[in-house]
């Protein structure tokens, strides 16, 4: 008997385990199979469901986050003014904002990383369901002589991560992939596929370690494999890529940034202007095999010091390409 499964992460204790009839079966084992299908699909919905929750919630932090820097900002320029007398109670209370700020980045970072993995179970539920779908239709089962599938979910409901949990290390965040019986069909299709990408000003000062970047502005994206609003690009097609990315920085700053591909550090680039008063820029350019449904992303490989910058005099930007499928 030959079967396949999915695993998921541990926080959703969810097990699918695919088996499949001869050629031969009757009409039975294909409305069994069609079951078995739905039940795939709504565990697909149930993670789609959850990714949206996540990016709820993912706005008002943002939100927050912004409220936070305001009141900093404001604080600052009233320093400055000599309209406001600092005393040590400001001064305390400027510290506690920031370290509140500083938390909320974190919890962005853990929320990305939570989507990153949903995003990820339910590229692989879709090629299972394509796959599934397409033996239906053509009514081609490989043989095998006995057969079993069966379905538990352990929780009613997948678990969200709470954000006191935020800012704690998590030593196991991979997803096992699906296990297919039969590899997918070869990709026919000669779409082009590149994206180019930067930030549109300055990020937030002092990045913590493993933050996402961002790129906002996008100039090309064939394929559509990019997404702006979370900075990674998710590979359409399986093929031989090429990445290239660009860092400015501030004066008196240092930063490090890394290329992941499925959690993966594949590449680094750094630049520092900590010894002179002028802007420096670093860049890295890599070339690997990526697999359709693949997440590719930039983040901080250290904590940032001072601030990362774009501008008209120099991008600090993301772009990829297909060599070859």
């Amino acid at each position: 008997m030959e079967s396949f499964g999915i695993f998921l992460h541990a926080s959703f204790s969810c097990i699918v385990v695919f088996t499949f009839f001869p050629a031969t079966a009757s009409e039975n084992v294909v409305n069994e199979i069609c079951q078995r299908l739905e039940k795939v699909e709504e565990l697909n919905f149930e993670l789609k469901k959850q990714n949206s929750e996540l990016k709820l919630e993912m706005t008002d932090i943002k939100s927050d986050n912004l409220e936070l820097k305001y009141t900093v900002d404001k604080m600052n320029v009233w320093i400055k003014s000599g309209k406001f007398q600092a005393n040590n109670n400001m001064v305390e209370s400027n510290f506690d904002l920031e370290k509140e700020n500083l938390k909320i980045k974190l919890e962005m970072a853990e929320l990305r990383e939570q989507m990153d993995d949903i995003r990820r179970v339910n590229s692989e539920l879709k090629e299972t369901v394509d796959e599934v779908k397409g033996w239906m239709k053509f009514k081609q089962f490989p043989e095998i002589k006995k057969s079993k599938s069966e379905i538990h979910i352990t929780d009613e409901h997948l678990p969200r991560i709470p954000y006191h949990q935020a800012n704690e290390g998590r030593e196991d965040k991979s997803i096992r992939s699906v296990k297919r019986l039969i590899p997918p069909a070869p990709d026919t299709t000669e779409q082009p596929v590149a994206f180019y990408a930067y930030m549109n000003s300055y990020h937030a000062p002092s990045l913590p370690r493993h933050v996402t970047l961002v790129f906002d502005t996008v100039q090309l994206n064939d394929g559509n494999g990019y997404n702006k609003h979370d900075g990674v690009f998710i590979a359409p097609r399986t093929g031989v890529y090429a990445f290239h990315w660009s860092i400015k920085i501030d004066v008196h700053s240092w930063a490090s940034v890394e290329i992941v591909v499925n959690g993966t550090p594949i590449g680094c680039a750094a630049t520092e202007s900590q010894r002179v008063s002028d802007w420096h820029t670093g860049s890295e350019l890599v070339v690997t095999h990526v697999n359709t449904g693949d997440h590719v992303f930039l983040r901080t490989q250290e904590n940032v010091v001072g601030y990362l910058m774009s501008n008209n005099r120099a991008r600090t930007s993301f772009s990829g390409w297909l060599l070859y499928a």
